[in-house]
């Protein structure tokens, strides 16, 4: 199922302070916010076709800023995830996909075809530094298509995930990559 997935590719529009946030080796960003101040805020799930063998102990992470967290897993996969680990570790049957993500925010985008964003690096001065990105990467994405580009400003999201035919889950939308830029007028 994980090699029909679908590909997004964001560029994102913003001001203000850009800090991190990471959804870690058993998690796919499936949306990306930008607040009003230009903090940007990733949406991380686990789809029924990712993840479930095993909880990595490299998983989700995030931070508050301004009373605000930049980063969030999806509340049904927390309480789906208690009901599958039991059935994963009595049938042996569930086999363990992960990704590899890089061990720092070092990449200036995330362009191969096996990679999305796993997170985003923290910076003081969005203006005057480089949004630097940590990128995974998962060998399955290499048969995953381009679903086009998303421009995401201050007050905006974009949500991907689940792709369903009738009651069947044939794709998944996910986060790409990321590219700031801005505006004439500085935002």
């Amino acid at each position: 199922m994980l090699s029909f997935l679908s590909l997004f590719l964001l560029i994102i529009s913003q001001n203000g302070h850009i800090f991190a946030s990471y959804c870690g080796e058993d998690a796919i960003p499936f949306s990306l916010q930008t607040l009003r101040s230009g903090q940007p805020v990733l949406g991380c799930a686990r789809p029924s076709c990712f993840g479930w063998g095993a909880k990595t102990d490299k998983g989700a992470r995030f931070y508050r800023i301004n009373k605000k967290s930049d980063g969030f897993m999806r509340d049904s996969d927390h309480k789906k995830y208690d009901k599958v680990k039991i059935v994963a570790r009595e049938s042996q049957l569930a086999v363990l996909q992960f990704q590899v993500c890089e061990k720092n925010y070092s990449s200036l985008s995330c362009d191969e075809n096996t990679q999305w964003v796993g997170g985003l690096s923290p910076s003081s001065n969005i203006t005057a530094t480089p949004l630097r990105l940590q990128c995974c990467t998962f060998g399955k994405l290499k048969n995953s298509w381009d679903r086009g580009i998303a421009d995401v400003g201050p007050g905006q999201i974009v949500i991907g995930g689940e792709v369903m035919q009738g009651e069947r889950q044939y794709a998944f939308d996910y986060i790409a990559n990321i590219k700031k830029y801005f505006k004439e007028n500085g935002r």
